[in-house]
């Protein structure tokens, strides 16, 4: 098998050539989200703080967009954030977005390198690879903020490729980055794991997977069940919002285990009760199928790795998780992509041309129709990188981030969403209407009012205004930034 584990490039030449074209398409839809305040507090903004705190020894918490403050490790366990700290250093919050885009592109290098080093041709990799790059839940990603979860996906195929070349030392070190990365990455990892022991044969495999299956369940339980009830204010895991299952893990798991019909009929139908919930479920399963889901069915165990994917997304409460439109759908990528290029593989040569191109162009056609018509909503300048009003806002974009820069670094802030990201490495940054203790105010009536409807926000930002608390220091219209007068009125 071989223990080179990197490359060259130089005889990779049209894997590279590819890698550039993508990060091209990528840094226009991400890098330009951020510059044109298309970016928002949750979750950018939240997590580009918490790296902020974490570079300067302090605990990150969810001042920013709660009342009763608490740790953010018990929202969400994310421990990457603390390895990325010290980046803060030499950048600015747009950091997290550049990381995420490394991380995607490396993602497609692990596919390329996972059937290359397999022995497959070049072609027959790269195309596993552009498969990958063109998937859908990957331009959902890129158009939404900066998520861990989205860095721990791209380090499947690199562990995978660990354990097929059975090297130790890189599967633990991988596994170790995808674990910490969220509370509910460990829960993937089991079947992810489990998957594998039913691809890999070879008694060293199996027993590497078998142990890495344990510790993820173990760490799992640990993190979910002590560590973070222990860390919130509500002393229970506040991520269970999957109420049609149940009140609790313990129901939860009952009725998956005793009532697994109607589970399995929850993951396609509309269980919140709300009409915008009609065909979202279905829709899904049709990016799924159209990407190469339905090749999966070949070989089972890839749809394994994929069970927690679907139950934690399809039964949540929030049917915004249902949808294709946001970073939800990411781990499927590289699941689907390697795993149906294995089955395209095992084709008569005859048929394997046919299915490959007919899986890229039906996968490239429902990443199209992601960026044109969804059944919910989103703003669909955050992805169409190929139209002029992706790159275009209604007011001075570079007059506003004058303004922000303004703005002291040591003061405490509270901003409307989209400007928290901006103003997001300070000791303290709150979003509207968590005010705590800012010293500065920052809104504009030309972006949405989140979390406010229309009518709250400008009674919000009325009564402010007119409480004569704040002075007005901004001078481009529509945009204001108000600081705080002192006790004696100056």
């Amino acid at each position: 098998m071989g223990k080179r584990w990197f490359l060259p490039i130089k005889n990779h030449a049209a894997f590279s050539g590819t890698v550039v074209f993508f990060l091209l398409v990528y840094s226009a839809i991400s890098l330009f989200n951020y510059y044109l305040f298309r970016t928002a507090a949750l979750d950018l903004g939240l997590y580009a703080h918490a790296m902020h705190e974490y570079a300067h020894l302090r605990m990150a918490t969810t001042a920013m967009f709660q009342e009763h403050v608490q740790p953010l490790l018990g929202d969400h366990f994310d421990l990457l954030l603390m390895l990325f700290a010290p980046l803060t250093y030499i950048s600015g919050p747009w950091m997290l977005l550049v990381i995420q885009l490394f991380f995607i592109l490396t993602g497609g290098a692990g596919v390329y390198y996972f059937f290359i080093s397999s022995g497959k041709s070049k072609r027959f990799s790269l195309l596993a690879a552009i498969h990958f790059y063109t998937f859908f839940g990957i331009f959902a990603a890129l158009r939404f903020d900066y998520h861990s979860n989205v860095i721990a996906a791209m380090l499947v195929p690199w562990f995978l490729s660990g354990i097929y070349k059975r090297n130790l030392k890189a599967a633990i070190i991988l596994f170790i980055l995808i674990i910490i990365a969220r509370e509910n990455m460990s829960l993937w990892m089991i079947f992810i794991c489990a998957g594998a022991l039913l691809i890999f044969k070879e008694r060293p495999q199996r027993r590497m997977t078998g142990v890495f299956l344990i510790v993820s369940l173990i760490y799992f339980m640990l993190i979910t069940g002590f560590v973070m009830p222990a860390l919130n204010n509500a002393g229970q895991f506040v991520q269970l919002k999957y109420h049609v299952l149940g009140n609790s893990t313990g129901e939860a798991l009952h009725a998956v285990l005793h009532e697994p019909v109607r589970v399995v009929k929850l993951l396609f139908i509309n269980h919140s009760g709300q009409a915008a919930g009609d065909g979202v479920k279905g829709e899904f399963w049709i990016y799924f199928i159209c990407s190469g889901g339905v090749l999966l069915l070949r070989k089972p165990a890839w749809l394994v790795m994929l069970i927690p994917v679907f139950f934690q997304k399809l039964l949540h409460d929030n049917i915004t998780m249902w949808s294709v439109c946001h970073h939800y759908c990411i781990e499927l990528a590289p699941v689907i992509s390697i795993g149906a290029f294995v089955v395209l593989d095992e084709m008569k040569h005859q048929y394997q041309r046919t299915g490959t191109v007919v899986l890229l162009l039906l996968s490239a056609g429902v990443t199209i129709r992601l960026m044109d018509h969804t059944r919910l909503f989103y703003d669909k300048a955050t992805i169409r990188f190929y139209k002029k009003d992706h790159y275009t806002r209604t007011y001075q974009v570079s007059e506003i981030h004058r303004e922000l820069k303004t703005i002291p670094g040591e003061a405490a802030v509270c901003a409307q969403s989209p400007f928290v990201p901006q103003l997001s490495y300070r000791k303290k940054i709150y979003m509207l209407p968590f005010i705590h203790d800012a010293g500065y105010l920052v809104w504009s009536e030309k972006e949405e009012p989140y979390p406010f409807d229309a009518a709250a926000f400008k009674h919000f930002t009325d009564s402010v205004m007119a409480s004569g608390k704040w002075i007005e220091e901004s001078k481009a219209p529509g945009f204001h930034i108000l600081k705080k007068k002192q006790a004696n009125g100056f």
